[in-house]
């Protein structure tokens, strides 16, 4: 099964932008912007994070998906 194109760039730029500002999260040690975990013994591991790098990078996927598709439908 192929992937369209349009899905394709959207998957890269989610990837991209999240990974992107968890790094900068991490490096400049922006809470809002990290993932951090926590271990813990009395009740195993505690996992934490922000989803803001998740959900900028979906709205980057949405955005350039539209724009792929109108310059593709103009053609």
């Amino acid at each position: 099964m192929k992937l369209p194109k349009l899905s394709l760039f959207g998957f890269i730029s989610f990837f991209t932008v999240s990974i992107a500002l968890y790094g900068i999260g991490h490096l400049f040690e922006i809470n809002s912007l990290s993932f951090y975990y926590y271990e813990t013994t009395s009740t195993g591991w505690i996992s934490g994070g922000s989803m803001y790098p998740i959900l900028i990078g979906l709205f980057t996927a949405f955005i350039v998906m539209n724009i792929q598709q109108r310059t593709k439908s103009q053609d």
